[in-house]
């Protein structure tokens, strides 16, 4: 019978353990997206990384919506930014850079008029549209490179199109 008891009473404590969980996540969560709320109120721009993780093969991901949440809490616009070669210079689980360059597209500013919470996914299709035109192949032979010796050229172009 103690058996038993202490059976359910771990049990029942496992339970609650993991309210308290759930609950301390969910205050966490409403605490930055405040603090992110006040940051945009400010004028402050709020960098989102839509994808939530970087996908292990270099496709783009399906977007999560809470940054398009709070774009639309906020009525302010989506800046669509695409970039191309990252992977090259951060390979997915590795810790350590490599040398190499990386393309920055900054796109239009979407505005968020007429989005809702129940219209997001059309919202963030929109976005993913726009970044995926630009998304280059990660395993072009340019983003291969290295910027030492010979490939000064490809860090130039690079500088070129970061000051457009």
């Amino acid at each position: 019978m103690d058996s038993l008891r202490q059976f359910w009473s771990r049990f029942a404590g496992l339970f609650r353990r993991r309210r308290l969980e759930a609950e301390m996540a969910e205050e966490m969560r409403q605490h930055l997206e405040r603090r992110t709320q006040e940051k945009i109120a400010a004028g402050i721009s709020v960098v989102v990384f839509p994808e939530g993780t970087r996908s292990t093969n270099g496709k783009l991901l399906r977007f999560k919506k809470g940054g398009f949440m709070l774009a639309v809490q906020a009525n302010t616009k989506i800046v669509p930014v695409t970039i191309n070669g990252s992977r090259n210079l951060l390979p997915s689980g590795a810790w350590r850079l490599c040398s190499g360059s990386i393309e920055v597209f900054v796109d239009k500013p979407i505005a968020v008029d007429g989005y809702r919470a129940g219209n997001l996914r059309l919202l963030s299709d929109r976005v993913r549209e726009t970044i995926a035109a630009h998304l280059r192949e990660s395993a072009s032979s340019e983003s291969n490179r290295t910027v030492e010796g010979g490939n000064r050229a490809i860090a130039n172009r690079a500088l070129d199109k970061q000051r457009v």
